[in-house]
């Protein structure tokens, strides 16, 4: 009716997947080593197949519209490898709750929460030994279950359409037991991993917002947002807990002139705290962005992007690198035809550099980069 609605799902998810691996030698002869040992290879089969049935009521009171629902799984993993099939099966009830209040037709806040299971592919689940590098090993394990996350999220949205004033915000958090992960062996610079159900429990929250409104011709905007994360990790038999803090904060301006150069400058700046076992690692990025682009007629469209890069790290590493491009095109009125003329990495940087929160590492990395040159593009549409 009108006021209320009641929603029936019945389903099935299937999935079949074949994994086949082998690891072999090459000799210095150039001959090749066929290593026979039945674990050092894989020939998996792998069945997964999920029935689930759904019941949701949703009704309006008020400026309240409210769902409550509720979901049953029936979960079947099977695989056969190295002669043997092994089955599991689990059975999951999983309920989400979301309540929606709208104060006017371009104002809301939404609550959703939500339980989920996550399950792996066939490679996780093959018992045989791969090579995931050169210093790496890996297997998995077949006695896997699935992964249950606990998801809560509010946000927040407000629009304006008279002074084109938009605000957003959002608050999200998530917290993981049983997560499919590794149990992770390392000696000097070799490793060697398995898969296990974590015994712990990993956390997620994040916030975010961010405001903007027209000043005439100029729409100017502001950001900021919050994510912290644990994660405890198994190394050589001990558990160790990672955390990670990242904040970051941004504004920028742009025009929009009908005719003539508009522009756009902004500036982000981030800061990434990471504590991986008690070794610690902070690092600073800041992003200057100018753009500019100018429609000289209507044929002819300039166009020229900057970003300069500060990066810093706790750990005495700095890295400074800026990008410029820019890009000219020809396109008629009604003609099918576009030229463009454009230049990329005009100053010739020649290196960049990102900064990782890993399981059992923190990495700052350098990556070589495409040195500048001049291309000219031509479409036709048809």
């Amino acid at each position: 009716n009108k006021k209320s609605n009641i929603n029936f799902t019945v389903g099935t998810s299937i999935v079949n997947q074949d994994y086949n691996t082998n690891i072999f030698q090459i000799r210095n002869d150039g001959s090749q080593n066929d290593l026979t040992d039945p674990a050092l290879g894989n020939d998996v089969n792998y069945k997964f197949r999920d029935l689930f049935g759904a019941v949701h009521y949703k009704f309006i009171t008020g400026k309240f519209t409210i769902t409550p629902g509720v979901t049953a799984h029936s979960f079947h993993i099977e695989d056969t490898q190295l002669g043997n099939t092994n089955e599991l099966d689990f059975q999951e009830i999983l309920p989400d709750f979301n309540v929606r209040f709208t104060l006017r037709s371009s104002e809301n806040i939404n609550f959703d929460y939500r339980r989920t299971v996550s399950f792996t592919d066939v490679e996780n689940y093959a018992l045989g030994t791969v090579f995931n590098n050169y210093n790496s090993l890996f297997s998995g394990n077949n006695q896997l279950i699935g992964a249950t996350t606990d998801n809560y999220s509010l946000n927040y949205f407000n629009f304006n359409m008279f002074n084109y004033t938009n605000i957003r915000a959002q608050l999200s958090y998530s917290r993981t037991t049983d997560q499919v992960q590794s149990d992770i062996d390392i000696q000097d610079i070799n490793q060697e991993s398995d898969l296990i159900n974590s015994p712990f429990a990993n956390e997620r929250a994040n916030g975010s917002g961010s405001f903007s409104r027209e000043f005439g011709k100029i729409r100017a905007s502001v950001n900021a947002g919050l994510s912290w994360s644990t994660f405890n990790n198994i190394i050589n038999g001990d558990a160790q807990e990672s955390e990670n803090v990242l904040h970051n904060y941004g504004i920028s301006a742009r025009s929009n002139y009908q005719e003539g150069v508009n522009f756009e400058v902004g500036y982000d700046v981030a800061f990434n705290n990471s504590d991986n076992g008690g070794r610690t690692n902070n690092s600073t990025r800041q992003t200057i962005t100018l753009n500019a682009d100018w429609q000289i007629n209507k044929a002819w469209f300039f166009d020229v992007d900057y970003d300069l890069n500060l990066f810093s790290t706790s750990n005495d590493v700095e890295n400074n690198y800026d990008f410029l491009e820019a890009a000219l095109f020809y396109n008629k009125p009604d003609s099918k035809w576009e030229y463009k003329v454009a230049a990329t990495n005009l100053l010739n940087t020649e290196a960049l550099n990102n900064n990782s929160f890993g399981q059992i590492a923190t990495s700052t990395q350098f990556y070589t980069v495409q040195p500048r040159y001049v291309y000219l593009q031509v479409r036709y549409d048809l």
